[in-house]
């Protein structure tokens, strides 16, 4: 056969025949499936954790400087009850108050020396008898304080004037109390 028909026009000349081809069909329109959002979903998750592990870490170490800040108060409190107590403790283990106690419980100081030499049981020095109420060589027994003198009056007890007044932190000038 011949392309061209014998009645067919100047168009139909000029028209590509198209052959049937075989085996081809509709293909559907492609899904698009994201495959990484179960990622995404994943280092979210990861961040959100992290992020919550960051938060109770910081928690527990503001509870541990609390703790610390508490010990640390009572560390400086047992300190100074501590000191308080060495100084209690020297003041006691003095040799003065040692004398005076020994002197409240009837013992008299030695006037003279004596010492015993186990070696050859031999007897150093000589034992004199101690005679009470002597002081203690090297002691000097306290003298009682006087009172301190009140400076508006210079007498021993407060006046009346200064007991009465609630102190206001103002001092008064010295005209002012006589009335003047």
């Amino acid at each position: 056969m011949s392309p061209q028909r014998s009645g067919a026009g100047p168009a139909a000349a000029t028209r590509p025949v198209v052959a049937p081809a075989r085996g081809l069909q509709v293909v559907p329109g492609r899904v698009v499936v994201r495959r990484g959002s179960g990622f995404i979903v994943v280092l979210a998750m990861l961040l959100v954790s992290g992020l919550v592990g960051l938060l109770l870490l910081n928690l527990s170490m503001q509870k541990g400087a609390f703790e610390l800040a508490g010990l640390q108060a009572q560390t400086s409190e047992l300190q100074v009850q501590e000191q308080a107590l060495d100084q209690q403790l020297e003041r006691l283990e003095s040799t003065q108050n040692l004398a005076r106690r020994a002197t409240r419980q009837g013992m008299v100081p030695s006037t003279g020396p004596v010492f015993l030499d186990l070696s050859d049981n031999s007897i150093i020095g000589d034992p004199i008898p101690a005679v009470p109420g002597l002081p203690l060589p090297g002691l000097q027994p306290r003298a009682p304080r006087p009172p301190a003198a009140d400076p508006d009056t210079g007498s021993d007890t407060p006046s009346r004037r200064t007991l009465q007044q609630p102190d206001t932190g103002q001092t008064e000038s010295p005209a002012r109390r006589r009335g003047q």
